[in-house]
């Protein structure tokens, strides 16, 4: 466009006189084509995604979602097919063009697509499919949980484009431009609110799956162990607490490795303790006992601890899987703490030698069984 305006100019002034004003005048008045341009995007896009939110709605209404509520009447309203697909159809529909159309709204008045663009646009889906499911009469606390759970949601998404996309351009990414444009502290700030908000929405959704599927039943055959709540009440109280226990999890685990550089086993115990923490809150209160707080606080730590330690250990049994087999065919089982404490992981078994071996500790005996295997077995493979 610019360039084509450029050469009309030129032509014009070569020409002369009153037709370089009447172009000169033409090309002043280009913004209102970018901006109709922008507006009938905008419109094209929010009714694109208006359709296919009715279409992809009316089936999951059709397919799924109603062959469910005749399975399992007590779950579910006792609605029709058609009724079902109207339903879902219409929330879908509202979902859709409010993601499509914010989306590209913010694209064009900001120029770019990114995260922000993604968190905005999920928050606004989640608010329509709120108002249109409870008929504007939605509560203001329902309205804001949808919101976050999209925005989640959509911000996931566009994460793991990211990685997609750095794994085809090999590091040179939409991330990488992104987080130029933003300070590290602005980072860290932006991913520490995004992991909070996914915490709590995961946990809301896991305490509810729990509530509501586990406890509730439980509470139906052992009265006496467990109050008598409807499933609705144990699925609110669950969500409520879960919903704590991960959110402060997950945001005080990325203040950690904001703060620290690096997730391990520290990390890992003060995120879970915190979690503990905001448990004993969620359940008891503010008016809650400090030991009851503090008894949570250390259960979660150690459980965390105890978990991340399992892993790590796990994950560096992986590095002497073969070393572990020549030892085990050789009957020296013991001196495998000597490979680990001396680092003598797989990889470097073709390059052992007797001084190294001698270093960790390993008597004379089982050293001349070591080389001697390693020998043999490296001849073995150069004759294949």
């Amino acid at each position: 466009m610019r360039g084509m305006q450029g050469e009309q100019t030129m032509a014009t002034r070569l020409a002369g006189g009153g037709d370089t004003m009447a172009v000169d005048h033409s090309s002043s008045n280009q913004t209102h084509p970018t901006l109709y341009n922008k507006l009938k995007e905008t419109v094209l896009n929010t009714t694109i995604g208006g359709v296919f939110g009715a279409v992809s709605g009316g089936i999951v209404g059709m397919v799924i979602i109603a062959p469910i509520g005749r399975r399992y009447p007590q779950v579910l309203a006792p609605l029709s097919r058609t009724q079902y697909a109207r339903r879902f159809a219409r929330e879908y529909s509202a979902l859709s063009a409010a993601m499509w159309g914010i989306e590209s709204i913010m694209l064009g008045i900001r120029g770019k697509d990114d995260l922000t663009n993604s968190l905005v646009s999920g928050s606004g889906a989640g608010l329509a499919y709120s108002f249109v499911r409870h008929d504007l009469k939605v509560k203001p606390a329902h309205a804001l949980s949808w919101a976050a759970y999209l925005a989640v949601l959509c911000g996931t998404m566009y994460k793991e484009q990211w990685r997609s996309w750095e794994e085809r351009r090999g590091g040179d990414t939409m991330e990488h431009s992104s987080r130029k444009e933003i300070s590290p502290t602005q980072y860290k700030v932006i991913e520490t609110v995004f992991m909070t908000a996914f915490g709590g929405v995961s946990g809301a959704v896991l305490g509810g799956i729990v509530g509501t599927v586990i406890m509730a039943p439980m509470a139906r055959r052992y009265p006496r162990a467990l109050a008598a709540l409807r499933r609705t009440q144990y699925a609110r109280s669950y969500a409520l607490e879960g919903s704590a226990v991960l959110a402060a999890w997950f945001g005080i685990e990325s203040i950690m490795r904001g703060i620290r550089g690096k997730d391990d086993l520290t990390s890992d115990m003060v995120s879970s303790s915190g979690g503990g923490l905001a448990y004993s809150f969620a359940m008891k209160g503010l008016k809650g006992q400090p030991a009851h707080a503090l008894f949570n606080s250390a259960y979660y730590a150690a459980f965390s601890g105890t978990i991340e330690t399992i892993k790590s250990r796990n994950t560096q049994d992986a590095f002497y899987t073969e070393t572990r087999a020549m030892l085990s065919k050789l009957g020296l089982e013991e001196y495998e703490k000597n490979f680990k404490k001396g680092h003598l992981t797989d990889p470097t078994l073709p390059l052992l030698t007797d001084s190294v071996l001698q270093e960790v500790n390993i008597p004379p005996g089982p050293r001349l069984l070591i080389l001697d295997h390693i020998q043999r077995y490296n001849k073995m493979v150069n004759r294949k």
